[in-house]
């Protein structure tokens, strides 16, 4: 009995390791909850609320959510125009596609920030590729394309840019618009 009674003790005496892992795993969680939260913004069109959630994100825990930190953080800089360095994103969405080649939200995002860099003969290649499989991610890339196009396939592309977004002013060109 008197060995039951010591086993229990033992085993009820708590591990000097789970508060540390508590304390990452709680930061990993509010991580998670504020990129999805940062996709959330990104897909309403909600710029600088996004780029406040980013700055909210604890750097280098985990290199999941700090990839997608990162992606999401480029996305932000890319869309925003402002003191926007077009070359980094650039070279960050190409090292992308590199270490994932399959992954067509990257290429798309690739041509859009080749587009910003005015390098639009490279996204317009990397973009209708995109759109050739049928896998462009969101509205942006059919934009850049419609941007880059005129007549008959700019309406065909801010059509699509339309069908792939909630925001009504997004895919609108010198008053070209496409119905929904």
């Amino acid at each position: 009995m008197r060995r039951l009674a010591l086993l229990v003790g033992v085993l009820a005496v708590p591990s000097l390791a789970f508060p540390c892992d508590n304390a990452v795993s709680r930061e990993t969680s509010e991580n998670i909850k504020l990129l999805t939260d940062t996709e959330r913004m990104i897909a309403k069109e909600d710029l600088v609320s996004a780029a406040k959630l980013l700055k909210k994100v604890h750097k280098n825990e985990d290199s999941r959510t700090e990839a997608k930190r990162q992606d999401l953080t480029n996305i932000v800089t890319m869309r925003q125009h402002g003191e926007l360095d077009v070359a980094a994103v650039v070279v960050f969405f190409q090292k992308r596609v590199k270490q994932e080649s399959q992954n067509w939200q990257y290429k798309a995002l690739l041509g859009e920030a080749l587009f910003e860099a005015g390098k639009t003969d490279d996204a317009k290649k990397v973009l209708l590729e995109v759109h050739g499989k049928d896998v462009m991610p969101d509205a942006h890339g059919y934009l850049a394309l419609a941007k880059m196009s005129n007549g008959d396939e700019r309406a065909e592309f801010l059509k699509a840019c339309a069908k792939r977004t909630k925001s009504k002013t997004l895919c609108v060109l010198d008053g070209d618009t496409a119905a929904k």
